[in-house]
């Protein structure tokens, strides 16, 4: 975004979180996290770190071209709370049928 505040990450078509979302989360967006958009600031992490939580990246989704598993969103979480620590909420986002 023109405030330098947006990251998009590209994952490929059956993208799991040993073949894509941990690499994606861990080199990507959590160090964007703190660097608020400057590249050469790493050590700025945010205040509140606020998950709008879906799960239609699940395998089991049949609508989904990823394949989390339901460990893989524990790991996830687990990642952000040491990331986070007690600054971190999720949220559970929208909804199909």
């Amino acid at each position: 975004g023109p405030s330098n505040n947006i990251l998009n990450v590209a994952l490929g078509l059956k993208s799991g979180w040993e073949s894509g979302y941990k690499d994606a989360l861990v080199t990507k967006a959590l160090p964007f996290l703190c660097s608020n958009g400057d590249s050469s600031n790493d050590s700025n992490p945010p205040d509140i770190l606020l998950v709008a939580a879906g799960f239609d990246a699940l395998e089991a989704d049949y609508t989904s071209s990823f394949t989390l598993s339901p460990d893989d969103y524990g790991e996830m979480g687990q990642l952000l709370k040491d990331f986070a620590g007690n600054k971190v909420g999720f949220g559970l986002e929208g909804g199909y049928c």
